[in-house]
């Protein structure tokens, strides 16, 4: 079985899931209905060692013996560096556009289909829907940043820790911003070009974003002030969407 827009994949992960989807493809047969991959492999800077490889298997039924029976290749799948995948089925996508309008809208914005149908295709997000849930996100991340902080304490490595991991999983929170600026646009793939655009629109200093994307020896230095900084830059953003 060939999946041609492997191709469209950085070459350290294509063979690797080649045999997976063959695997995945054979257990299932015609109960597939659609492979994907979305998120961060499908950037042009995809770095194998610091994101994950993000699948999503459709099926047209999904029950437990379909997991169960999956548990082997899933297994196999860990052991060389590829997540569980995320298994759904078109119905489940369908009526969960209202509940996870970020999170549909950037697989549809950033996937690549490998097998099958493009389910995605006919995905819908209402704007009133995903601004609410980037307002969920921003907000409760900006409390969650601040709680980790008191937690902490003084603690440089778990400063900068929390700087890294916490911008990463603001990521996709940005680019659903920049889409509620402009519902018809499609915000950049890569972080780097998110972070240059964000602050570009709303006046941020992307100083501090990029210094930790960069991993900046800087951070080590000077983390209470960059986290300081950091905070400052996240409130401002919360404040906007209260606009949008």
């Amino acid at each position: 079985m060939e999946f041609e827009n492997l191709r469209h994949l950085p070459w350290r992960v294509r063979n690797l899931l080649a045999r997976y989807l063959e695997k995945i493809c054979s257990l299932h047969s015609e109960n597939v209905v659609s492979l994907f991959a979305y998120g961060a492999i499908v950037e042009e800077n995809f770095d194998f060692r610091e994101s994950e490889i993000n699948l999503c298997v459709v099926l047209g039924k999904l029950s437990f013996s379909h997991l169960r029976d999956s548990l082997p290749i899933i297994r196999e799948g860990l052991r060389k560096g590829i997540p569980a995948p995320l298994f759904l089925t078109r119905e489940h996508i369908k009526s969960s556009q209202d509940v996870f309008p970020l999170e549909f809208l950037q697989m549809k914005d950033y996937h690549i289909l490998l097998y099958g149908e493009d389910v995605l295709e006919s995905v819908q997000v209402k704007r009133e829907h995903l601004r609410l849930e980037v307002e969920e996100q921003i907000k409760g991340k900006l409390i969650h940043i601040r709680q980790a902080y008191l937690e902490m304490g003084l603690e440089k490595k778990g400063i900068i820790n929390l700087l890294k991991q916490s911008l990463t999983v603001l990521i996709p929170v940005f680019r659903g911003i920049l889409k509620l600026k402009d519902f018809n646009s499609i915000p950049p793939k890569d972080r780097f070009g998110i972070i240059k655009t964000l602050s570009e629109n709303f006046n941020l200093d992307d100083k501090i974003f990029l210094a930790i994307l960069n991993k900046q020896k800087e951070l080590g230095k000077k983390s209470l002030y960059y986290l300081e900084r950091y905070i400052e830059e996240i409130q401002k953003l919360a404040g906007i969407v209260d606009t949008l």
